[in-house]
């Protein structure tokens, strides 16, 4: 791939009568001929709600609500998980999901990531140094550097230096170097020994219609590819979050989950970026006289006097969390809550705040009018007419 960077090689510069260069309106000669374009793929792998389970699973009961699937879910679960089981892969995961988002940055690398079985064979046939690099330059925010190359191989000075980067992360650094001190071969035969039994013990039974979601989601989202930017994509797959990609990111991976809803995760693993985002509503069911599931979300948060001030707040102009929460007189907490129901909606769009900024939320204005007429087609032509209506927003 052409570094974007070389672009600037062929920039033509004007000149005066007097022979000096003048910097005002550069121009650019595109010498690729619009070739570049950031590589894009979707993945389905019902691997990815497996990590995300493994994950979710040790969080309290308050954040647990915050998900779709609710508190009852996850109570299952931690019923249909062994004793021995979640002693295992407690000592296995790590702080912050550690070991659980490193395996997730190895999916999109694996050659069946679809097929569950095809994957385990494929981790537990991994070269050990591949999966502790995966751990060590996880959280890194860029490629493995020759510093976490030599770590992962075993080197203890270079382990060292590798951690000193993550300053105020004791709990992931403390997690990896337990893991490092683990026989390398040990730490991959323990680690898909776990998700192995983790998935057919516990989470397959209780996920059978997850995969053919997750597949109707994807071939829309992949409809898009051609047509709209990264940045775009990355929007319509988290219903409105405005993310703008990071230079030096030279491949982007959407992958589907169901239970992560209504949650988006973006993650990075070295130069590939991950956005695990919530499947569409629409294809939860295969019931081809059901109303959208979108539609229905968006009436039921367009119910409440709040919501709707925030919204016309929006309107106006994007605002802050501490902006709304001054002008509604509520509690910072109450008013988040609000805009988590408005954005599951896709009603309004977060502008990721870097560098230390803050967050700032702005109205996605078009789709009131899109669920209105989505409302109309829906009670007056046959059933599943208006599938795809929410995806063109």
């Amino acid at each position: 791939m052409v570094d974007r960077n070389l672009l600037d090689i062929f920039r033509s510069v004007r000149y005066s009568s007097n022979a000096m260069m003048t910097p005002e309106a550069p121009k650019i000669r595109d010498l690729t001929g619009g070739r570049i374009r950031l590589p894009i793929d979707l993945i389905t792998s019902p691997v990815v709600d497996l990590l995300i389970a493994a994950w979710a699973r040790e969080m309290d009961h308050e954040e647990q609500a915050t998900y779709e699937v609710g508190v009852e879910w996850f109570d299952e679960l931690a019923k249909r998980v062994p004793d021995d089981l979640v002693a295992e892969m407690g000592e296995l995961g790590g702080a912050w999901g550690t070991t659980w988002f490193g395996v997730m940055g190895l999916v999109a690398g694996a050659p069946e990531p679809d097929d569950p079985d095809s994957f385990f064979d494929w981790l537990a046939d991994l070269d050990p140094t591949e999966l502790r690099l995966a751990l060590i330059s996880g959280k890194h925010g860029g490629p493995p550097t020759q510093v976490h190359r030599r770590a992962a191989g075993g080197d203890t000075a270079a382990l060292e230096e590798a951690l000193a980067e993550y300053v105020g992360k004791e709990e992931f650094t403390d997690a990896i170097r337990r893991l490092m001190l683990l026989d390398p071969r040990s730490l991959v035969s323990r680690v898909t020994a776990a998700l192995r039994r983790f998935w057919w013990e516990c989470l397959a039974p209780m996920t059978e219609e997850w995969p053919a979601a997750q597949q109707r989601d994807a071939e829309m989202k992949r409809s898009q590819v051609g047509s709209t930017s990264p940045e775009g994509l990355i929007e319509l797959a988290t219903n409105g979050l405005d993310y703008r990609i990071p230079a030096g990111v030279t491949r982007l991976v959407l992958a589907p989950s169901v239970l992560l809803r209504p949650w988006s995760v973006i993650d990075d693993h070295g130069s590939m970026l991950i956005v695990i985002y919530g499947v569409a509503d629409e294809y939860l069911s295969a019931d081809p006289d059901a109303p959208p599931g979108w539609m229905v979300k968006t009436y039921k948060a367009l119910g409440d006097e709040r919501r709707l001030r925030i919204l016309r707040r929006l309107a106006e102009a994007e605002a802050s969390l501490d902006d709304l929460a001054e002008m509604l007189g509520l509690a910072k907490s109450t008013v988040h809550h609000h805009l988590g129901i408005l954005r599951g909606a896709g009603l309004v769009r977060v502008v990721i705040g870097r560098h230390g900024e803050t967050s700032r939320y702005g109205a996605r204005t078009g789709m009131t009018a899109e669920a209105s007429a989505a409302l109309g087609s829906y009670l007056t032509t046959e059933a599943g007419a208006t599938a795809s209506g929410h995806e063109s927003a």
